[in-house]
Formats: C-alpha cells, structure tokens, sequence
C-alpha cells in the first residue's frame, strides 16, 4: 500500500479535514492539499499526519509504507519519522517574523527530507523554489469590472503584527512562563530578528493613514482594532486610524478586490522568494497590485502587470502615478 501523510501543526486540517475542499478554501495556499489528493487518489491512500499515527498505532499500516509532506516542524511529522515513515517532502509557507524557529533551524528539519520546497532565501542547498499555492483556475473572476465604476484602493488582510513587548503578567503559570520563553528567545534569534529589521509592517501602516486621509482607501480584515498587535509608537495613531475606517470582515477576497482599480499587496517582510498570495490574489481578481516584498520579484511576476511601490520616494509620488493611470491603461496591464 502507498501512503502520504499530509502533517501540519494546525489543528483544522487534522483529522483528514486537509482534503475537504470546503475547509481548505477558506485558507490561503491550503487547496493545494485537497487537488493533490484528487490527483492520486487512485494509487495513494492520503491521510492527515494525526490519523496516519493512529492507523500505524491500530497496525491497520505499517510506518515503511508512508511518504511524509511535513509543514515546517509539524509534530505529526516528527513523529512519523522517528517511528520509521519517510520523509518525502519538507515544506512552508510563512516569513521569519512568525516562523523564525524552523528558519534557524531549518538544516536540522529539512536536511532529512528527500525533497524541500522553501522560499528561495531560506535553505543553503537544493531545494526546490516555494510557489505560495494560493490560487486556481475556479477563482477567476469570469469578469473584468469596468474601470470607471471601481473603487479606488483596497486591502484585505488581517493584521497579524505581533508586538514585541515583554508578557504581560498576571500570575506566574506555564502560559506566562511559555510566553516569557518566547520573548527571550525572539532576543537571539536571527531569523526573528532578520524578519523584524525588514519587516514591512511599518510601510503598511504608513500607507493606510495616508490614503485613509484622502478618503481613497478601503480596508477589510480582522484584528486591526486590537492595540495590543501594535507597538507602542504606533497605537493610538493606528486605533484612530482604524476606527474611521471600520474595517468588514472579509467574506470572499476576489468578490471585494475585483471591484477597486487597486489591491494593496504589501507582505508582512521583505525575504528572497517570499511571495504569498497577496498578489495572486490581485491579478486573478483582476486588480493592479501595489507591491512590496521579496526583493527579485520582477524573477516571478512580470513588470509591466504590478506597480512596485519601491519605485516612489514618497505616497505623494505614488498618488500622483496612479491618477495618471487612464483607462487604456490600467485595462493592458490587468490583460
């Protein structure tokens, strides 16, 4: 019998839920999981890295007979190696500012693994190029908006900026010693720590309260009213911001973008090779990306269908550019 185990550390795609469709499309770079499966389902059993380890447990499989997809360090993983699967094919999808434990030791996670696709600056060795698999044909937006009846500017992102302050502290128990734990070790970590100086979240935030100024900019996503995701300089700036804004929570990303001559795609930092989905996301919904990322991004996506905010010195350079964008245009580089 030929088994995979698709291993990952979270929990909604245990339990063979990584093959439902359903589930997976509300998570970006997840539908890959269930279109695998349809592929092979005919000459491979697949199963989520938890049930694998019950079946092996139940000796309903053997572990020799099951080739391992492991996420970053999931534990499910882990252990499927140790008691004897294989492993096939090592894999990620998130930056150093939130991974940056399997960055610093990617080499102890991957060197085992018979194949790695990782982000292009991450594994000093052969490895295969991470395309973030974010999108597929179904998503499409059948049609493309008439330029003159768009909004002007949209993001749709929740805001995962993680401050960086010491724990608070309530009582001494594992949670805050787990917590102190982590905030000690962000302290060393070079990946965190490489992750954080070229973090873009800064940008993000600079970009929304100027546009947000000038009444051009929509924003959708969830936690951006929660203070505690900014640093101290930034949040009561930010709070003020967001409430004038009032972010929606976001039902479906294509229907919203599809109908806004621009998506801001700005990624959380900037990386070799780190790009999600963000501008996917906007070419497939038909709208311009502005983006801000992985520095070879031109390598990727062609130049003449995105507009790379490092070109403008300033928002005021950059909001003089897009005025001048006609119809003509705008509609060549979304073709």
């Amino acid at each position: 019998m030929k088994i995979i185990a698709i291993c990952s550390n979270i929990p909604v795609f245990w339990e063979n839920r990584c093959l439902d469709k359903g589930i997976c499309a509300k998570y970006p770079g997840a539908m890959w999981m269930p279109i695998f499966f349809e592929l092979i389902k005919d000459d491979f059993l697949v199963l989520s890295g938890d049930v694998a380890i019950k079946k092996i447990n139940k000796k309903e499989i053997k572990p020799k007979d099951v080739l391992i997809i492991q996420e970053m360090n999931a534990k499910h993983g882990v252990l499927l190696k140790k008691i004897g699967a294989f492993p096939f094919l090592i894999t990620m999808g998130e930056s150093p500012r939130y991974s940056y434990v399997f960055y610093d030791f990617v080499k102890k996670y991957a060197d085992n693994f018979l194949h790695k696709m990782l982000f292009g600056g991450v594994y000093k060795g052969n490895s295969l190029q991470m395309r973030f698999p974010s999108f597929h044909e179904k998503l499409l937006s059948e049609q493309i908006v008439i330029w003159s009846e768009r909004e002007y500017m949209v993001l749709v992102a929740n805001n995962k900026n993680p401050e960086n302050s010491f724990p608070k502290f309530q009582k001494f128990n594992f949670l805050f010693l787990k917590q102190l734990i982590h905030w000690l070790y962000k302290k060393i970590s070079p990946a965190y720590n490489k992750g954080y100086k070229n973090s873009l979240h800064e940008y993000r935030f600079k970009m929304i309260e100027y546009f947000s100024n000038k009444n051009k900019f929509a924003l959708y996503g969830m936690f951006w009213d929660d203070g505690d995701r900014y640093e101290k300089k930034w949040k009561t700036k930010m709070l003020q911001v967001i409430e004038n804004l009032n972010p929606k929570k976001c039902e479906n990303k294509y229907e919203i973008i599809k109908n806004y001559k621009f998506t801001v795609c700005i990624e959380n930092t900037a990386f070799d090779g780190y790009i999600t989905e963000k501008i996917i996301d906007a070419l497939a919904a038909g709208s311009i990306p502005l983006y801000l990322g992985a520095p070879e991004i031109e390598k990727h996506i062609p130049k003449n269908c995105f507009i790379d905010l490092r070109d403008f010195e300033t928002f005021e350079k950059l909001e003089e550019y897009l005025e001048s964008i006609d119809e003509e245009k705008a509609i060549s580089m979304i073709k």
